[in-house]
């Protein structure tokens, strides 16, 4: 599953951001703190540079589905995503 929000680039609106990211558990996929969203320049320095289109963020757990045998109903468990599903 892919989410996409628009933010509007405030203080407040970044702080909200990341609490709710890290309600969520989800962490950056750059190797930066998720608080570096809350740091101005650093975006200003990104937007001039590289020119991102996105700030990626993940979820340690992902959502899969299997067929659990009963009924032919499918299932959705979550796991870790180093974790083998078992069958």
């Amino acid at each position: 599953m892919d989410i996409d929000v628009s933010v509007v680039i405030s203080p407040t609106n970044l702080r909200r951001l990341i609490e709710a990211a890290k309600e969520l558990r989800l962490t950056p996929m750059l190797p930066v703190p998720l608080e570096t969203l809350c740091d101005i320049d650093t975006l200003k320095q990104w937007h001039t540079h590289r020119n991102p289109q996105a700030f990626s963020l993940r979820s340690e757990a992902v959502l899969t589905v299997r067929e659990d045998g009963a009924g032919g109903q499918g299932t959705a468990n979550r796991r870790r995503a180093h974790q083998p599903v078992k069958s």
